[in-house]
């Protein structure tokens, strides 16, 4: 009744504001000194946290799932010993946490090849670190891994149910070359859009393992799409190891690839989202001890990382971010390790790391120089400038002395003596100048200077190197 409604009301205002006898988390990943997930709530203070996740998630968070224990996952470290793309992948699902210790950019990396090689395999084992989703009563074959089947609205949903953990994307080549792309950046840039019809964007922080048939450098090529290094510098393509078995280089006694899945799927199936709860608990005790001794101990072991990385396979700037990238993933294992929690041979995981770094390197420099090296006509207008465009200034190119004329050293030579007119018509600054006249050769028709410059393409050895500017 009214008169109920109005005692009920007076009550209330009687009684005045109280403090709050807990807190209520509405989203995975840190909370002030704890940390959610979805099935329970870390805290090294022992504080009470309760936990009410927005309704639309509920199918998002079906991963937060733990069985087994730690000594059986631990079985896999044995099986890790010798496959750098085991130790990669597993390398990655640690990181998440690391970034309330210190603050790091995400990271995302992306196994290629051929399929049927234990690609998947690699990523579902990865994914077990955090926990595992069902398929009709029985463990999904992902793990707790997802598919690159998502619109970009949907993978914000994912991305944020992930925040601070781990996010395993299978079948990369089957997504259109412009969502990948934007994907990559969504992924990196950590929010989603804002709408009007929502009362907050959404976040997170969510370290990314892929896999994939083809490269990124391949999908944006076969779509006709400009390479952009922003794209492919953040989702960073390793290839599958050479005179490997598969995506494996030793199967432990196992007589085929097959057999050896099979041995990391019983491992996983039974052992999965220990070893995550254990590790992101370490780290609140740690860091309610010692906070500035740990991120102190963190960089430490990045920086001796990238120093190593530098010596022995690129000092090239233009490689300063993916060496971060392994950097961190480095430091990942190291925690990992120094908490006994995944402890692999004495130098076996930066060795690891570094065959990975090298190998990129090597697969992303000759893609782009095979591009480079086609004939103008069988590339879109478009595109052939903004790949060559690599350099601080962006109306020249640098070429060896050896392939323009005699001596030794790097010769930088104007952009409108080695691209036809019409391409770098594509670029920007190439439209202004056009319309003042510069760009034209004097004497000589537009044809006649595109021909000219065919030819010279022919002369010019196009490398790597070449794309990225003098050493």
């Amino acid at each position: 009744s009214s008169r109920a409604a109005s005692e009920f009301l007076q009550r209330l205002q009687e009684l005045g504001p109280q403090d709050s006898s807990f807190d209520v988390a509405t989203r995975v990943g840190p909370f002030g000194d704890a940390f959610v997930l979805p099935d329970t709530v870390i805290s090294a203070s022992y504080e009470t946290v309760e936990t009410r996740f927005d309704d639309g998630l509920a199918d998002y968070l079906s991963w937060g799932r733990e069985g087994g224990s730690l000594a059986g996952w631990r079985r896999l470290e044995r099986l890790a010993v010798g496959n750098t793309r085991l130790i990669l992948a597993l390398g990655v699902a640690f990181v998440g946490p690391l970034r309330l210790v210190t603050p790091i950019e995400p990271v995302a990396f992306q196994l290629t090849g051929l399929g049927g090689t234990g690609k998947t395999t690699i990523g579902a084992v990865a994914s077990s670190v955090w926990g595992q989703r069902l398929l009709g009563g029985a463990p999904h074959s992902l793990c707790g891994g997802d598919a690159w089947n998502n619109t970009l609205n949907n993978l914000e949903r994912v991305l944020t149910t992930r925040d601070h953990t781990f996010l395993f994307l299978n079948e990369g080549h089957h997504v259109s070359a412009k969502d990948l792309v934007a994907a990559i950046f969504l992924i990196c840039e950590g929010q989603g859009k804002g709408r009007y019809n929502e009362a907050r964007r959404w976040d997170w922080f969510a370290p990314v393992f892929s896999t994939s048939n083809d490269s990124v450098v391949d999908i944006l090529r076969n779509a006709g799409e400009p390479l952009a290094r922003a794209a492919f510098d953040r989702l960073i393509d390793v290839p599958l190891p050479r005179g490997g078995f598969g995506a494996f280089e030793n199967l432990h006694g196992s007589a085929t690839v097959g057999d050896f899945c099979v041995r990391l799927k019983a491992i996983y199936d039974v052992n999965y989202g220990v070893v995550g709860r254990d590790y992101v608990f370490r780290i609140l005790v740690q860091l309610a001890k010692d906070r500035a001794g740990l991120a102190s101990w963190v960089q430490a072991q990045r920086a001796n990382f990238i120093r190593v990385a530098g010596e022995r396979v690129s000092a090239d700037p233009n490689h300063a971010r993916v060496i971060s990238h392994f950097a961190t993933v480095f430091a990942a294992l190291r925690l990992a390790a120094r908490f006994e929690l995944f402890c692999l041979p004495k130098y076996s995981a930066g060795r690891a790391l570094l065959t990975c770094l090298g190998d990129h390197l090597r697969v992303t420099g000759d893609a782009m120089a095979r591009v480079a090296a086609a004939r103008p006509d069988a590339l879109r207008p478009r595109y052939l400038p903004r790949l060559c465009l690599q350099n601080v200034r962006a109306d020249v190119v640098w070429l060896p002395r050896s392939d323009v004329g005699s001596g030794a050293g790097w010769a930088r030579r104007p952009l409108r003596a080695m691209w036809p007119a019409r391409l770098m018509g594509a670029h920007p600054k190439g439209r202004r100048r056009q319309r003042r006249g510069s760009l034209r050769d004097q004497g000589a028709s537009r044809r006649e200077a595109r021909v000219s410059a065919v030819h010279r393409l022919e002369r010019v050895r196009l490398t790597p190197s070449t794309l990225a500017g003098p050493p």
